[in-house]
């Protein structure tokens, strides 16, 4: 979606900014006037470890891990209107139901019309039920300005999932999903990842 943006004076262009929550392999077009692109992309976060109750062979009741946040990376470079990209948004990973959490899926910023280093953001992993770890932070590659790998998830006595990473303009997604309670609740699902464009 589309966000109004102030008139940079002078310039006869209003910037655009491209949000997307969802998309795979999908074109993003410059539109005409624009000269520059800030490429911002996070990878979806790791769904949160199921709790478990005592029984069986499993050990004390212990709340699920957390799930690990999904990785950050941005670019800043010169565009032409009408130059296309292509972007893909990783899905946020499912809570885990009687078991582990899912990872997330990578989110990326690649080339179409216009050459640019492919941005790589890896989801965050799924945090675990009876081994009690977290989700590991998402890897993130290719970007100009900031490459940040995402938070772990927590262990069972804190089983926050990891925050979402604070990038372009204050803005964080990917947000790893929580351990479910030692009651044997489920955890619940990772945020998915975005990608955004940002043209002036």
């Amino acid at each position: 979606m589309t966000f109004a943006a102030r008139t940079i004076s002078g310039s006869g262009f209003t910037p655009v900014t491209n949000s997307y929550a969802t998309g795979t392999g999908a074109t993003e077009t410059a539109p005409a006037g624009a000269t520059n692109v800030i490429i911002a992309v996070w990878g979806g976060g790791g769904g949160g470890g199921a709790g478990w109750n005592t029984g069986g062979a499993e050990p004390s009741p212990e709340n699920g891990a957390g799930g690990g946040a999904g990785g950050y990376s941005e670019t800043t470079v010169a565009i032409t209107g009408g130059q296309t990209l292509l972007y893909t948004v990783g899905a946020g990973g499912a809570g885990g139901v009687g078991g582990n959490g899912s990872a997330g899926g990578a989110s990326s910023a690649s080339s179409g019309t216009k050459t640019i280093t492919t941005m790589s953001d890896g989801a965050g992993g799924g945090g675990t039920r009876i081994s009690q770890i977290g989700g590991a932070g998402g890897t993130a590659t290719g970007g100009t300005t900031q490459n940040t790998v995402g938070t772990a998830g927590g262990i069972p006595n804190i089983p926050d999932g990891g925050a979402g990473t604070v990038g372009w303009n204050s803005l964080a997604y990917g947000s790893g999903g929580d351990g479910g309670f030692n009651t044997g609740g489920d955890g619940t699902a990772g945020d998915a990842g975005r990608v955004i464009f940002y043209y002036t």
